[in-house]
């Protein structure tokens, strides 16, 4: 029954909500995966799959301070030069989720909740948790890795992928952390402005040492720290924009999870004054049209990472937003902004044939000018959504794209 479901959605999303003509409707779309493997290239090219994501650790390329492993360097030159031999597009991840441990271990590096814990990345690679939003000192040490990646690999990429957070996303830490629940993550002594060291296009908390959920009159402080801890995002969001334009000319695909702030969803939540209701994304600073309605770069990309969210959670033919589907969402946002936005995604990983089918219907429905799936191993492995199974959907997908 769930199978028959989603195959109705699926028909649905494709003669139903293709509504207008996209800007980008003549764009051939891009196909490629996750974790992407030099060792594959040939094959992938042949079968039109042409867009690579590959990540270049951290912690792997500077462990020591000021000290770049040439051996690395070495490995990654020549995986970059495999997948150009072969005609691939490179979408680069700098890989901010992976700082090394001399990172970590600089003043007030880490996030801090309001209970004083500061975020643990203990056995969750790619967590990261660097207080990269407020201490300008992380900002300087992404800053000057961005800059070694620019030197060392040249600038020769399709795209930048930006967000550099938990699994590389724009986002604060989970608000679920070593068993407390509705953590937020400005309590720092920098941003709580007890020392200094924010950067200077931010201000510290406008209410000092009030806490998520403490009544407040007319729920004024929930409301201005709210604002600020979103702002503050953006802040970070926009930084990242602007160092990347130092180094590089190409598309900057800013990496957005989850299912997002919906209208209304904020306000709903300040009233509360921010208690605990056992949702996530205000505290992980998922209010994306915050983010996208600033950007002012023609090359900016709106990246989903959801394009393969449950048929059961949402309702794409609904004309209330917040019943879309992350994706549509998203979509939505960067169509309707003046520059028209790219859009491209990715789904969650793991993900089975219905899932695959899931993706490539809405990738149709909403414009999505690149589909990235993740993982490329996941396709070889036998247990998840197959290479032959994306191939027939690529051919599908690029037949029905030039009736």
């Amino acid at each position: 029954m769930f199978r028959k479901t989603v195959s109705r959605l699926i028909l649905a999303l494709l003669t139903t909500c293709c509504t207008g003509r996209s800007v980008f409707a003549d764009t051939p779309t891009l196909f490629g995966t996750v974790d992407s493997s030099p060792a594959r290239s040939a094959m992938m090219v042949a079968n039109n799959i042409t867009l690579v994501t590959y990540v270049i650790f951290w912690d792997r390329l500077e462990p020591q301070q000021g000290q770049l492993n040439q051996a690395y360097i070495a490995k990654v030159t020549a995986d970059l030069q495999t997948f150009r031999d072969a005609g691939m597009k490179i979408s680069l991840d700098p890989g901010m989720q992976y700082p090394p441990q001399w990172v970590r271990q600089l003043p007030h590096a880490m996030y801090v909740n309001q209970f004083g814990d500061a975020f643990d990345p203990t056995g969750q690679p790619g967590s990261n948790g660097l207080n990269a939003v407020f201490n300008q000192h992380i900002r300087n040490a992404q800053a000057s890795h961005l800059s070694h990646l620019f030197k060392h690999f040249g600038t020769d990429f399709f795209a930048l992928r930006l967000g550099w957070g938990l699994f590389g996303e724009l986002n604060y830490p989970h608000p679920d952390h070593q068993g407390k629940k509705n953590c937020y993550w400005a309590f720092d002594p920098i941003a709580q402005g007890k020392i200094d060291g924010l950067p200077p296009t931010l201000s510290p908390c406008p209410v000092p040492g009030w806490t998520p959920g403490q009544p407040s009159e007319h729920h004024r402080s929930a409301r201005r720290f709210a604002n600020w801890y979103l702002n503050a995002l953006k802040d970070y969001h926009d930084w990242q924009i602007t160092q990347a334009r130092q180094h590089y000319t190409g598309h900057l695909a800013m990496m957005m999870g989850s299912w997002g702030l919906r209208d209304g969803e904020l306000e709903t939540l300040i009233q509360s004054d921010l208690a605990d209701n056992g949702r996530t994304e205000i505290q992980r600073g998922f209010d994306f049209p915050r983010f996208i309605a600033g950007v002012t770069d023609p090359g900016y990309i709106v990246y989903g990472t959801w394009l393969d969210t449950p048929a059961q959670f949402c309702d794409d033919a609904s004309t209330n937003p917040a019943r879309w589907s992350p994706i549509h969402y998203l979509s939505h946002a960067a169509k309707t902004h003046p520059l028209k936005l790219r859009v491209w995604a990715e789904n969650t990983g793991r993900g089975n044939l219905t899932d695959m089918q899931l993706s490539f219907a809405r990738a149709k429905a909403f414009s999505v000018q690149a589909i990235i799936w993740a993982f490329e191993d996941d396709l070889f492995s036998g247990k998840h959504a197959t290479f032959e199974q994306y191939q027939q959907l690529i051919h599908l997908h690029t037949m029905t794209r030039k009736k």
